[in-house]
């Protein structure tokens, strides 16, 4: 069989409607970015029901404090990003939710790309409690 090949960020892509996804984090890179500054590029698989329906290439940055806050939340890192250091390993393997978005290049040279605009924050533990606990005014006799 003879095929064309394409690396990972070259191959074709659906565009995917914007909404919250389920994200896996498949690969995580400790790189340098053009402005020299320390950044995380993280190889995002974005699930819909029990499928891959896309990657998305996402970039973690100082820069960007509340886009990194939030990927810290969502995939379970918080405790690890109040320390003020993270690494790319620390990503690798996390499951979370993230908001995807649609990049249309103005200029008209690339095609549409799907995005993460942002990452969901996990919900507060004492919440997600109340919501289970008994009403105050409960008649319950214990």
């Amino acid at each position: 069989m003879r095929f064309k090949t394409y690396s990972e960020k070259d191959l074709p892509r659906k565009i995917i409607d914007k909404g919250v996804y389920d994200v896996e984090v498949i690969e995580a890179i400790d790189q340098v970015s053009k402005n020299d500054k320390e950044m995380i590029r993280l190889n995002v698989a974005v699930w819909s029901g029990d499928r891959v329906v896309n990657r998305i290439y996402d970039y973690l940055l100082d820069e960007m404090p509340a886009k990194l806050r939030h990927a810290c939340d969502a995939f379970g890192l918080l405790a690890k990003y109040e320390t003020g250091s993270l690494r790319a390993f620390d990503f690798e393997g996390r499951v979370g939710k993230a908001k995807i978005g649609i990049e249309v290049d103005k200029n008209g040279i690339y095609p549409d790309k799907n995005k993460i605009d942002d990452y969901v924050c996990r919900e507060a533990k004492h919440l997600a409690d109340q919501n289970n606990a008994p009403p105050a005014d409960s008649d319950l006799p214990f």
